[in-house]
């Protein structure tokens, strides 16, 4: 049995615990972003619209905030 994880950091632990009881398990929580940076053929990871990227300097917090009608109150760095 293969067990598909996309639930963040969660997948990390629970994929150990998992596989140590037997189970194959594959982390799939950034193969969304991926495949959109593969299909704008961009060679670095850039930002996307109305998404989070935790790995892009850029992401738009502010944006994505706006366009789902919630107030970021405050950033943790």
């Amino acid at each position: 049995m293969i067990i598909l994880l996309a639930i963040g950091p969660t997948a990390t632990v629970l994929s150990y615990d998992l596989a140590d009881n037997g189970f194959q398990v594959i982390d799939i929580g950034y193969l969304d972003f991926e495949y959109q940076w593969y299909l704008m053929q961009v060679k670095k990871k850039t930002p996307l619209e109305n998404r989070t990227v935790n790995e892009v300097s850029d992401s738009q917090f502010n944006k994505i905030a706006n366009y789902n009608q919630f107030k970021i109150l405050g950033r943790v760095e």
